[in-house]
């Protein structure tokens, strides 16, 4: 019986799960993310504005890895994805629906630009996008902790000793 409380007592802390943990995977998640996006402006080639592959990769991974901490406490939908995800898809209608082609200053090549509320359309989803990132960097360390709260532990009598009742 000693054996059976013991092992149940160690699963327990298997499962728990650590808010500390939860928040470094939660911003290391997003800094990889972020230093893709910056490195692919750094790494452009000759005539391009950035890397699309290496700009691409690391904004379609920064949907998803501020939340690496609730993923981890077992949450897998978020608000903060939600937010990107919705944001992500404000810009692309910003982008797709605003855009216009127009004259460029440097030897009469044609250019792309937004026009109308394009820019101010595009400029709303990144504040967005920045806010659905920090709520869930915030929040991934209390993710860790609802998630501790749903394993409870009790001693309880039985017959002649105590057993160990839980719920995961």
């Amino acid at each position: 019986m000693k054996a059976l409380v013991l092992v149940a007592a160690m699963a327990t802390v298997a499962h728990a799960k650590d808010p500390d943990v939860a928040t470094a995977l939660s911003g290391v998640g997003t800094g990889v993310s972020s230093a893709l996006v910056v490195a692919s402006v750094l790494a452009r080639g000759d005539g391009e504005d950035l890397n699309r592959p290496m700009f691409i990769a690391g904004l379609g991974t920064s949907i998803i890895t501020p939340s690496l901490g609730q993923l981890y406490s077992g949450e897998y939908w978020t608000w903060g994805m939600v937010v990107r995800a919705g944001a992500a898809v404000l810009g692309t209608v910003a982008v797709l629906t605003q855009e216009e082609t127009v004259r460029c200053d440097n030897g009469g090549t044609d250019c792309k630009s937004l026009k109308g509320a394009g820019l101010a359309l595009l400029g709303l989803a990144g504040i967005a996008y920045i806010g659905g990132v920090a709520w869930d960097v915030q929040d991934a360390g209390d993710a860790a902790r609802r998630a501790n709260g749903q394993i409870t532990m009790h001693l309880v009598p039985s017959g002649t000793g105590l057993a160990l009742v839980g719920t995961f």
